[in-house]
């Protein structure tokens, strides 16, 4: 128990309940200690030494308002770690996750069982998911096929909150018309539907709830218009899987021109009946547009659209001022800016509230077009501008205009909410946060005060909590010498077929030393497909051999029911997935997980780094590796210890993580290792640490053996 005056602590089993504390006579209230380490209300079955480290921090950020990063292993568990004091402290809490189905682990399993155990039966948690996650009742009116119009105003009837979860349910799948009838451009309160809407439904539950589940993308958004915009009114954000964040925000903060850019407008138009003349101009100057890009790949310069683009501009700020006029002339506000659903609007009774409704959507659709536009023209020093196509055989490009560094972009918003936690399993890179700081831009001391930030410069606290298993015992790495050094696309044939022949090869003879019950994890499609078909030609003693398909899901579920199996996966079998037990004893790296050279925004970044280090004096060689050190070494660190991360999920696992890709051995990309050597060098020792085992050999004899006594284990209980 802790007071509230002074702060003097006890164990609730040590002092009765309702008396007043020893050293002021002041409020003694539980304290998260209390029921994570002394058991109050048996809340967990066991004391975890790392969870009561992490939930003593964060109680102390939480009383004091204040930041930090922690990084808790698998099996800690961090969210009892944060929930606990965050809801004894009666503040209203966000958690942002990368995944609905961590979100739904918390509203649904967790809340309701700390609202048991903490004697809270009023405890409400809420589920805030972004609005392409809704279907809007007004769009499903204008589905175009009659069939699916009467399914979707029949399944938005029944449903509870219209969202994609019961949509998939509901269809059996996601349905055929799903993205034209999102909440995406909602118009706020003047909808008619708005009461029985599932986004409004959402942002009303999460009004009166004191923990609010959002995602990554949810909440980059409440920082670029807010805080507290999107989101309601909150004291302490929790960033959980915060390894994610930085991409998810960077793309809340991005914009895309594509090609059914103007297509979308004239869809638009047509709803709200508006007419203009320029329709066919806009449709042949978006052909322009991107003619003029058709041959172009990659980063781009500014303005990549020239003259089309500048036309383009030029036609939608027409119709932009036409809307207004229209608006205005049947009495509607159009002040309004993109997230504020909450402005007060005409009665939803008026008259011509459609009319409103759906010129706000054409406003809204046309807004986004200019503003990607006119960001592409006029890009910021922070800005990387390139071209992307999309899947399938057209492989259609579109432009995106995206921050180079988000971290400036978000720590400035940061800076002003009172607690701030981030934490994740691979936060950290060698026991530094640096790197996670400034993605998140909470690196506030080197940034130094800016206007109108509240407490900017202040210090943030670290914890890197210790993992709870035994991986002395529990597992061996395996890093052999023998095999030759990465060849990817594009190298000489010969030395291309070599490198994959040697790697099926070590491959197989996992595989079969394991029987099956493995991850081979690859970061390139090409790899993945080269060592399959040579795998499908090798004696694997029945191993059965499932490549990932287009559904990890579905790959994951043959995996789970398929004795003897082995999943070939590429980047959804990283991370996020989670098995327990002997169904999973190796996990085979196939080559350390390095960004990819060819990505517009890794290079923008080098590009920055390279520059800011040439204003200081450094040369060139300097600024080689720096460039290596501070960009592409974290990067493949934290993607390489979530792959590793697969193998140990419980006390009572065990298995083989093997690595096999030689510059574990040298740190270099030129040569191999001496066979006969046994120490890791250059960033080659820096990645063996930084992955916890104590048990590593280079030797396959060594491993087989490993694989065996799990075997004979498993096979004796």
């Amino acid at each position: 128990m802790k007071c509230a005056s002074c702060g003097f602590t006890i164990p609730f089993n040590r002092h009765p309940e309702g008396s007043r504390c020893d050293a002021c006579g002041g409020d003694l209230a539980f304290d998260a200690e209390d029921f994570l380490l002394y058991g109050k209300n048996n809340l967990v079955t066991s004391v975890r030494p790392g969870q009561v480290e992490m939930a003593r921090l964060c109680s102390r950020l939480i009383e004091t308002g204040s930041h930090g990063l922690i990084e808790g292993p698998v099996g800690v568990g961090k969210s009892f770690a944060y929930l606990v004091p965050a809801i004894l402290s009666g503040k209203r809490i966000v958690v942002s996750t990368a995944k609905k189905q961590l979100q739904h682990q918390i509203a649904r399993k967790d809340a309701p069982h700390l609202a048991v155990h903490l004697d809270k039966p009023n405890l409400r948690a809420a589920v805030f998911k972004g609005k392409s996650n809704y279907a809007c009742r007004l769009k499903a009116d204008a589905v175009p096929d009659p069939e699916a119009r009467f399914q979707f105003l029949e399944f938005l009837g029944k449903a509870r909150m219209g969202d994609l979860l019961e949509a998939a349910e509901y269809f059996g799948g996601r349905p055929k018309y799903w993205f034209e009838v999102t909440a995406e451009d909602c118009v706020g309160s003047r909808c008619r539907w708005s009461e029985k809407c599932g986004y409004y439904r959402s942002r009303d539950e999460a009004r009166t709830a004191q923990i609010i589940i959002a995602n990554h993308h949810v909440v980059a958004f409440d920082l670029r218009f807010g805080p507290a915009r999107v989101l309601p009114d909150y004291e302490v954000l929790v960033i959980d899987e915060a390894h994610q964040a930085p991409a998810a925000f960077r793309a809340a903060f991005s914009q895309t021109v594509s090609p059914w850019g103007a297509a979308r407008v004239l869809k638009a138009m047509d709803g709200a009946g508006l007419s203009t003349g320029l329709e066919k101009a806009l449709e042949a100057t978006w052909t322009a547009m991107f003619e003029k890009i058709a041959l172009l790949e990659g980063e781009v310069p500014a303005d990549p659209f020239e003259e089309p683009g500048a036309k383009a501009i030029e036609i939608l700020e027409a119709i932009e001022k036409e809307v207004s006029r229209m608006a205005k002339e049947i009495g509607g506000n159009e002040e309004r800016e993109e997230e504020d659903d909450e402005e007060e609007k005409k009665p939803r009774d008026d008259e011509n509230w459609e009319e409103l409704a759906k010129l706000d959507i054409l406003k809204r659709t046309v807004h986004r077009s200019l503003s990607a536009l006119r960001a592409a023209q006029k890009p910021d020093e922070n800005t990387v501008i390139f071209i992307s196509a999309g899947e399938g055989p057209k492989k259609v490009k579109s432009v995106t205009i995206a921050p180079i560094n988000v971290g400036p972009l978000v720590g400035r918003k940061l800076g002003v909410l009172p607690t701030v936690i981030a934490t994740s399993a691979t936060l950290s890179v060698n026991g530094s946060f640096e790197t996670m700081q400034r993605q998140l831009g909470m690196d506030y001391r080197a940034s130094g005060k800016k206007e109108g930030e509240a407490e900017a410069g202040r210090k943030v606290a670290s914890l890197v909590v210790e993992s709870p298993f035994d991986y002395r015992r529990q597992a061996v790495l395996y890093t052999p010498r023998h095999l030759p050094l990465p060849e990817p696309m594009g190298a000489p044939p010969e030395k291309r077929e070599r490198y994959l022949e040697a790697l099926a090869v070590e491959v197989a003879r996992l595989l079969r030393a394991s029987d099956g019950n493995a991850f081979v994890l690859f970061s390139a499609t090409n790899d993945l497909e080269e060592v399959h078909r040579r795998l499908s030609e090798e004696e694997l003693r029945g191993v059965e051999l499932i490549p990932q398909g287009d559904d990890a899901e579905a790959s994951l579920a043959q995996f789970l029911a398929t004795p003897r199996s082995a999943i070939l996966g590429l980047k959804s079998f990283w991370e996020g997935v989670d098995v327990v037990g002997d169904k999973l004893r190796l996990v085979v790296i196939t080559k350390l997980p390095f960004p990819q050279m060819n990505d517009p925004v890794l290079l923008a970044k080098k590009r920055v780094a390279a520059n800011q280090a040439r204003a200081r004096g450094q040369n060139e060689k300097e600024i080689v590796g720096l460039v290596f050190r501070t960009i592409d070494m974290p990067a493949m660190i934290t993607d390489l210890r979530q792959g590793v991360g697969r193998l140990i999920r419980s006390t009572t696992d065990r298995g083989v993580c093997a690595i096999l890709d030689p510059r574990v051995w040298t740190g270099s990309s030129k040569r191999r290792p001496n066979p006969e050597q046994l120490r890791y060098e250059g960033y080659g020792s820096l990645v063996v640490n930084s992955l916890g085992f104590s048990q590593r050999t280079g030797e396959f004899d060594a491993v087989a053996r490993f694989l065996s006594q799990i075997r004979d284990t498993t096979r004796a209980a």
